[in-house]
């Protein structure tokens, strides 16, 4: 029963964390003067997209495995994982025209500090999922 709470919570996390998500951005970016805030959720927003169609395609490919039990269908699964962070360090890339170097080190330390505040997220809504129970 908290297990599937928590899982309920899922969407709830993903919006409170997209604010977050540029909010981060902004830091990592705080000296090129022409992004704003607003440019960097419209590029949040954008890499959100993104990654629910990549997570729409990934889910669906699963439920088509547990009919066809294909191994093919798990390893597409993994690429597919996979190319969310390749497009996230492209995209990132591509929008804030940055050096190789420089955008590989954002990219790494925007993936640590995103994986932090996930974390953090889930904690405090897996309190708030115990407390309702």
């Amino acid at each position: 029963a908290v297990g599937n709470m928590i899982l309920h919570s899922l969407p709830q996390m993903l919006f409170i964390l997209l604010p977050l998500f540029a909010f981060i951005l902004k830091l990592l970016y705080f000296r090129k003067k022409d992004f704003y805030y607003v440019n960097h959720g419209i590029f949040s927003i954008h890499f959100y997209i993104f990654s629910f169609i990549n997570m729409l395609v990934i889910f669906g490919l699963g439920k088509l495995n547990e009919s066809l039990h294909w191994s093919a269908i798990r390893y597409m699964q993994v690429i597919l994982g996979f190319a969310t962070f390749f497009y996230l360090y492209k995209a990132m890339r591509n929008f804030y025209r940055q050096r190789r170097a420089k955008t590989i080190f954002k990219f790494l330390l925007l993936s640590m500090l995103l994986l932090v505040t996930l974390l953090l997220l889930f904690i405090v809504f897996s309190l708030f999922s115990l407390f309702k129970v």
